[in-house]
């Protein structure tokens, strides 16, 4: 028994066709991490970014949801918003091992939070999940 788009797609409630999702975490470096968390998160200063990134290019969820609880407490919907999907794409659409850091660069994806829709987020899903199957398996 196979897992299909369709087993996907009737579970997750994912779009199958739309704009695909690059690979993007095999060439990510600290320097774009950096802007990443300093623009689309609205963290002010280097210094915060440093102390937040020090597990690579991921971000500890503790350090996240304070970030979070900051961003509602400023009123800044479009980074409250953000600091919120961020640990639910890393954790149940693309999920791996890790339960206490979240990948930077799922940011890239979630800048536009309008145009979120546009990307095939259920083809995602499914490939990573073969992708985990066969490197488990081997």
């Amino acid at each position: 028994m196979y897992i299909t788009l369709d087993d996907v797609s009737y579970l997750l409630h994912l779009p199958m066709t739309s704009k695909l999702i690059n690979d993007v975490l095999s060439t990510f470096d600290r320097v774009m991490m950096k802007i990443l968390l300093m623009t689309r998160l609205g963290i002010p200063t280097e210094e915060e970014t440093i102390e937040a990134t020090i597990a690579g290019a991921r971000v500890k969820l503790t350090w996240l949801a304070e970030l979070h609880q900051w961003n509602v407490a400023l009123g800044s919907c479009m980074w409250a918003a953000t600091t919120y999907l961020l640990p639910l794409v890393d954790s149940m659409i693309l999920a791996d091992k890790s339960s206490t850091h979240i990948h930077v660069a799922y940011l890239l994806y979630l800048n536009n939070l309008d145009a979120c829709h546009d990307y095939a987020w259920g083809v995602t899903t499914l490939s990573y999940l073969y992708n985990l199957l066969s490197s488990t398996s081997q």
